[in-house]
């Protein structure tokens, strides 16, 4: 398992302050609730199926997505803008 500070000792103060202040300057409080619960989801299920030695996907599967496709940067902003973020404005503005 990992090992979370959650809270400040001595010569270590908490960071998430610092981290939350950075994130307000580039996303919403609802898109920073949206990826905290993504990022803490995704931790959950790792640690659950490596804890129970669970085989998500059988080797062949695995192996197809080797050769991803490249993606265009502005093309999936615009993409999650839309139908994840909820901002059905072209460019995420």
């Amino acid at each position: 398992m990992t090992l979370k500070q959650y809270q400040g000792a001595p010569g270590h103060p908490p960071q998430h302050r610092a981290a939350l202040e950075e994130l307000k300057k580039y996303y919403s409080t609802t898109q920073i609730v949206e990826l905290t619960h993504s990022v803490g989801f995704s931790n959950y299920w790792n640690r659950f199926t490596d804890i129970l030695e669970i085989d998500l996907e059988d080797q062949a599967s695995v192996d197809k997505g080797k050769h991803g496709a490249v993606i265009d940067v502005d093309q999936y902003v615009d993409y999650m803008s839309t139908c994840w973020w909820n901002d059905h404005t072209p460019g995420g503005g």
